[in-house]
């Protein structure tokens, strides 16, 4: 660990001021939240993706995590807070617009599939 040049002079996880984890799976967030942050409670902030966020809330509420991006759309929040938009916000218009076709193919095939479902309880 001392070679890394941001890592001299750190001799344990107590000595570090904050943990960033960026992570999208195994070992990640939790697995830093369950071995460092509760055994030197190192103050932790964490970016993940949206389908993995759900997961990371209780951590976040006890006070485990002190902040929580949860995919495009936390990242999308956080650079509009910081008056900053990037990459995140401008992908959210491409994320929503692709929400909205879903949801219309979804409706689409329901309706199709409507005069078959009539049928079928004749």
């Amino acid at each position: 660990m001392s070679q890394i040049p941001v890592m001299k002079g750190v001799e344990n996880f107590g000595q570090i001021g904050l943990l960033v984890s960026i992570s999208a799976g195994f070992p990640g967030t939790k697995e830093w939240v369950q071995q460092i942050v509760s055994r030197y409670h190192v103050p932790m902030i964490a970016g993940v993706t949206a389908v993995s966020a759900p997961e990371y809330y209780p951590y976040l509420q006890a006070g485990q995590l002190q902040g929580l991006l949860g995919g495009m759309a936390g990242a999308a929040e956080y650079e509009v807070l910081v008056n900053h938009p990037g990459l995140a916000t401008h992908g959210m218009d491409a994320q929503s617009l692709a929400h909205v076709f879903i949801a219309f193919m979804i409706l689409l095939g329901n309706l199709a599939a409507l005069p078959q479902r009539s049928a079928e309880k004749r």
